[in-house]
Formats: C-alpha cells, sequence, structure tokens
C-alpha cells in the first residue's frame, strides 16, 4: 500500500497500479532478510550483497555474475541518462522507454519575465500573444 500510494503522488493512477507490483518485486528481489530496506541504499546494498553472498570480490565478477543472471532478475533497470557508456548496445524481448522527465520535484531554475517599459509595449505584447 505505501508503494503505491507513494508511486501515485508520481504517475497517473491507472500506470501506478501497474508499475507497483514490478517495483516491489525489484526492491524484495536484492533486501537481505534480515534487514530491513533501506531504499536510499537500494543499489549499494545490492552490490554488498552480492560481494558478500556470492564471494565476489571485483567489480568485474559482480559484472560476470550480473551478466550469468540476468536472466533471472525481475524488476526494472533505470538509468540517469539515455546514453550510459556500460549499457548494452542491443536488447532482445524488452520494451524500453526512454523519457525527458524527473521524478522528483524541482523547482524552475529560470525565472520568466515580461518586461515593458510603457502601456504601448504591454499592449503589443498581449496582441501578439493572442494571435
Amino acid at each position: 500500500m505505501v508503494a503505491r500510494t507513494t508511486i501515485r503522488t508520481k504517475l497517473y493512477e491507472a500506470l501506478a497500479d501497474q508499475l507497483t507490483d514490478i517495483v516491489v518485486n525489484s526492491v524484495l528481489c536484492i533486501r537481505k532478510p534480515e534487514e530491513a530496506i533501506d531504499l536510499f541504499m537500494v543499489e549499494s546494498t545490492c552490490v554488498i550483497n552480492l560481494m558478500l553472498t556470492q564471494g565476489l570480490s571485483t567489480f568485474q565478477e559482480i559484472d560476470d555474475w550480473f551478466e550469468f543472471k540476468k536472466s533471472q532478475v525481475e524488476g526494472l533497470v533505470l538509468d540517469h541518462g539515455s546514453r550510459h557508456p556500460d549499457m548494452k548496445r542491443r536488447a532482445k524481448n524488452c520494451f524500453i522507454l526512454t523519457c525527458n522527465v524527473s521524478l522528483e520535484y524541482e523547482k524552475s531554475e529560470i525565472n520568466a519575465g515580461f518586461f515593458y517599459s510603457n502601456a504601448e509595449q504591454r499592449e503589443a505584447m498581449v496582441a501578439a500573444e493572442r494571435c
């Protein structure tokens, strides 16, 4: 219920309901059973958990493990950029959504304003905007 409510603050209700199970399953897939889920450290917890539970000591071993296990992990792959240098160039039997949308509320860095020095300029701008 918490996941559904949280996701509904970011997306339309119908889409949020579809994604809720996917998101919950992906987080449960990497959690440690004996610890509470720290949503701020999901990515780090996943890497540390792999290193400890699978006896992996280097990042290359982690990459190899992911390559071996990738078909068994359900969930979402989210990236901060659409062209990550380590991202695979080809993917089969998958859907990829690329969007230029922030999932967090951000205040605009640019504050637009309209300035004019007399009433005639103001009327000209109003008339131009109506066209």
